[in-house]
C-alpha cells in the first residue's frame, strides 16, 4: 500500500504545483494588465490633452484667419478710399488750375474795363473840355456876358 500511495501523492503534488504555479501567473498577468490599464488611461488622458490643444489651437488659427480677412477687407476698403481720395484731390486740383485762369482772365478784363473807362472818361473831358472853350468862344462872338460854368 504504502508503494500506492507514493504515487497517490504525485500527482496531488503535481496539481498543487501547477494550480500554485498558475495562480502565480495568474497574479503576475493580473498585476501586468493592471499596469497596462494605468498605463493605457495616462495615454488616452494624454491624448484628451493633445485633442483640447489642438482643438484650441484650431480655433485660435480660424479666429487669427477671420482676423486676416477682415483685415484684408479693411486694406481694400481704404485702397478705394485712398484712390477715391486722389481721384477727387485730381480733379480739385484741375478746378483751381480753371479758377486760377479765370481769375486771370476776369482780372485781365476788368484791367482792360478800367483802362477803357479811364480812356473814355479822359475823352469825355477832352470833350467837355472843348465844348467849354467852344461856349466860350461862341459867346465872346456874341459878345454876350459870360456866366456860369
Amino acid at each position: 500500500m504504502i508503494k500506492y500511495t507514493k504515487h497517490l501523492w504525485l500527482p496531488v503534488l503535481f496539481t498543487l504545483s501547477c494550480s500554485a504555479s498558475s495562480h502565480r501567473e495568474e497574479a503576475n498577468l493580473n498585476l501586468q494588465t493592471f499596469d497596462y490599464s494605468e498605463k493605457i488611461q495616462t495615454l488616452e488622458k494624454k491624448l484628451d490633452d493633445l485633442s483640447r490643444t489642438i482643438f484650441l489651437l484650431v480655433n485660435d488659427g480660424n479666429r487669427i484667419h477671420n482676423k486676416i480677412d477682415k483685415v484684408n477687407t479693411s486694406q481694400k476698403d481704404v485702397l478705394q478710399k485712398t484712390e477715391s481720395l486722389e481721384i477727387s484731390l485730381k480733379n480739385a486740383q484741375n478746378g483751381i488750375g480753371s479758377l486760377r485762369t479765370y481769375c486771370e482772365n476776369v482780372e485781365g478784363n476788368f484791367a482792360k474795363q478800367i483802362e477803357d473807362l479811364q480812356k473814355a472818361e479822359i475823352e469825355l473831358l477832352n470833350r467837355l473840355e472843348l465844348m467849354k472853350i467852344e461856349r466860350k468862344e461862341m459867346r465872346e462872338e456874341k459878345n454876350l456876358p459870360v456866366s456860369g460854368p
